[in-house]
């Protein structure tokens, strides 16, 4: 369902925008700007990018698509000057676009924002030189979803060493979006069997 609503978010604005464009030079510019954030923003969605705050750009996106849309409109205006037998913009267009802005574009984010997902590969934090990443499982239960890796520090270096390398207080979290997504995100690192074990976890907001 997520996945629907998204779609529709990312694709009703490039529709509008082609119903309603009359000239080359400003439907291609504010076209072009449409496809590139949609072409983002899908292309996380699948998996290609990592982005922070995934579904609140989401949010965001047709909230800016329609503010550029509204500006390639009166660019069009201007440009093409006072002509009374000139097609009006069909208000029903601009209806949908509405619509998207204010009903679909919030339901899909409230939906994505109260729900625990895996968190992305780009929420792993950075590690200093001379350590590397293991092998990575990821699941998700009791209200949370998780990604857990193995890290191996400098030869010889006692793995507590290695864990206060990597600067993680217990449980340190923050929030995963910039904004409207406050779901916790948090890390931490201990010894686990005479290994180290990093974990990345992602809870919801209900739980």
């Amino acid at each position: 369902m997520v996945a629907v609503l998204c779609v529709l978010v990312v694709a009703v604005p490039l529709g509008c925008w082609a119903v309603l464009a009359r000239t080359a030079v400003v439907g291609a510019v504010v076209g072009l700007l449409l496809a590139g954030g949609a072409g983002v923003l899908l292309a996380a969605g699948a998996g290609l990018l990592d982005l922070r705050g995934l579904f609140e750009l989401f949010l965001w996106y047709p909230l800016a698509a329609a503010l550029l849309v509204g500006a390639g409109l009166r660019v069009e205006r201007r440009l093409r000057g006072v002509q009374p037998d000139a097609p009006r913009a069909p208000r029903t267009v601009l209806r949908v676009h509405a619509v998207v802005v204010t009903a679909v574009a919030p339901l899909c984010a409230l939906v994505a924002f109260t729900a625990a997902d895996v968190p992305p590969a780009a929420a792993v934090p950075s590690l200093p030189p001379g350590f590397t990443l293991g092998e990575q499982t990821a699941g998700c239960g009791s209200g949370d979803c998780w990604r857990e890796m193995s890290v191996a520090g400098p030869e010889g270096m006692p793995s507590e060493e290695v864990v206060r390398r990597l600067g993680l207080p217990d449980d340190h979290c923050h929030a995963n979006g910039w904004l409207l997504d406050r779901r916790p995100l948090c890390t931490r690192a201990e010894v686990n069997g005479g290994s180290i074990r990093l974990y990345v976890s992602l809870g919801d907001l209900i739980g």
